[in-house]
């Protein structure tokens, strides 16, 4: 997750929901996700946040099987 602003570090994060934006803009997204993440080593915040913040994580390591 970005933070906002795209300034910094992203955020390791996780989507638990998501559901369509009752009130979105043009530069704004017309989904939001609920979203678990964990900006410090000891902290979690749980919060909306709007799909354009999300970077997609994808790995790619093969599993055994």
């Amino acid at each position: 997750m970005r933070n906002h602003g795209n300034y910094g570090d992203p955020v390791p994060a996780v989507v638990v929901c998501w559901q369509h934006s009752p009130v979105h803009n043009v530069t704004t997204s017309e989904w939001v996700a609920l979203v678990i993440g964990a900006p410090f080593d000891t902290a979690l915040t749980v919060s909306w946040v709007g799909a354009e913040r999300l970077i997609p994580i994808r790995d790619d390591t093969p599993v055994d099987g």
